[in-house]
């Protein structure tokens, strides 16, 4: 993971706690006969061309830092864009999908440095969550979580978390977008 996320990390550490945004409760895994189908047609259905607030919580959980975010889903690819201190960032996640789960890639100029974060997890009817794990300095690894979720036709949300090794999460990355 990029020496800035590992900064992140411990700077997350050092705030205080700020309580995680759970997925929705009445969100069910798939089954397993059903769950190529589902996965594919969530994305399919996401298809197009987003635009919306990127909230990126840095330093203070309680001030997140906004900029204008994009993203284009596309097959079973998910493009982003947004800025840090006005400097512009890109990222892509590419999904697969299979009976046992989704597995994911994650790559992204700011969060992962550029080179490939690998993820594992499930698709559920209005969601795809996906979880990965980074070194971040000394100790044992941090975890990185994503939602990626269709709450209407016509929106996309993202949401990133850090986990610390004891399991506490912040949110860490949250992009609200509408179809353009």
């Amino acid at each position: 993971m990029h020496r800035t996320t590992a900064l992140l990390a411990v700077a997350l550490a050092a705030c205080q706690s700020r309580p995680c945004i759970a997925p929705d409760s009445t969100n069910q895994p798939m089954t397993e006969s059903s769950s190529q189908e589902t996965s594919n047609a969530l994305l399919t259905a996401a298809a197009g061309s987003y635009i919306g607030p990127n909230l990126l919580w840095f330093m203070d959980p309680n001030k997140p830092l906004e900029s204008e975010g994009t993203a284009q889903v596309e097959g079973n690819e998910v493009r982003y864009t947004w800025s840090y201190e006005g400097k512009p960032q890109t990222g892509v996640m590419t999904c697969s999908f299979s009976d046992e789960g989704v597995s994911a890639t994650l790559t992204d100029s700011w969060h992962t440095g550029g080179k490939p974060m690998q993820f594992t997890g499930d698709h559920l009817a209005d969601a795809i969550v996906v979880n990965g794990t980074y070194a971040a300095g000394e100790g044992p690894d941090w975890g990185w979580r994503i939602e990626l979720r269709v709450p209407g036709p016509s929106k996309l949300l993202i949401e990133m978390y850090n986990i610390q090794p004891d399991g506490v999460e912040q949110i860490a990355v949250r992009m609200r977008a509408d179809r353009r």
